[in-house]
């Protein structure tokens, strides 16, 4: 993580969240629209059960989405966390 501009080595946990629309027709119960047009990321650490990134203990991230089934070669950029 990235805090007051220095990186920060810490257990973290990530939640997504999902920018949808569902436009459907109640009287034949059919979907007319159902698109994900978005997503948001956000990032903070362990432990923290406080508010999200307006409150100062969160950070917005990047997700790697991939389809690659073997991530054997991706090394995590640091290193030492137990």
């Amino acid at each position: 993580m990235i805090r007051d501009s220095k990186p920060v080595l810490a257990h973290t946990l990530n939640e997504i969240g999902f920018y949808s629309t569902l436009l459907a027709d109640t009287e034949t119960k059919s979907e007319l629209l159902n698109w994900c047009y978005s997503l948001l990321m956000r990032t903070k650490q362990t432990g923290i059960d406080e508010g999200g990134v307006n409150a100062g203990y969160a950070v917005l991230d990047s997700p790697f989405i991939t389809d690659i089934e073997d991530l054997s070669n991706i090394k995590p950029v640091f290193k030492g966390l137990n």
